[in-house]
């Protein structure tokens, strides 16, 4: 028995939807019964990868990913700050670049335009503070590059289909 098990397609016969509770039958567990990410391995009749397991994985992977990130900003405000910034925009604006040239090999005009004004902004930032021209204006500039940032980034996710790429 089975709290949830929503039918999916499966390449294993034996395997289990991962929404299924190892322990459904159990009373404590009716509750709650956890999400698994349904991009980690299908839990088998065996037991092999349980809904548990996944779950402790990909908590533990977020956790890697918050304390690399959390390094990352705690160095920014100590004496490498010069460095985390530059090693921070070269690599943010790599991978700008790498998404606006598969953006414009798609048919989303309007979004070749946002990734363009994106990288502008950012771009323009970056001479701001490396420079040290017009250094009044960097405070401004960063926002706006910021706002331009998210709303390309959620346009990019909530906008767009598999197929347009």
């Amino acid at each position: 028995m089975f709290i949830f098990a929503a039918p999916q397609p499966s390449l294993d016969p034996g395997a289990v939807s991962c929404w299924a509770s190892p322990l459904a039958g159990h009373p404590a567990s009716a509750p709650f019964s956890p999400p698994c990410s349904p991009s980690l391995p299908r839990m088998t009749k065996s037991g092999a990868g349980s809904c548990y397991w996944r779950l402790i994985l990909l908590a533990s992977q977020c956790l890697s990913w918050l304390r690399r990130w959390a390094l990352a900003a705690f160095l920014a405000v100590t004496p490498f700050h010069d460095k985390m910034i530059t090693i921070a925009s070269t690599l943010g604006l790599v991978s700008m670049f790498y998404i606006t040239v598969f953006v414009f090999k798609s048919r989303l005009h309007l979004m070749k335009i946002l990734s363009i004004a994106c990288l502008l902004a950012s771009y323009v930032c970056n001479y701001i503070y490396f420079t040290r021209r017009h250094v009044e204006v960097l405070p401004i500039s960063q926002k706006i590059a910021l706002a331009i940032t998210i709303v390309w980034i959620l346009s990019l996710q909530y906008l767009t289909a598999i197929t347009d790429f």
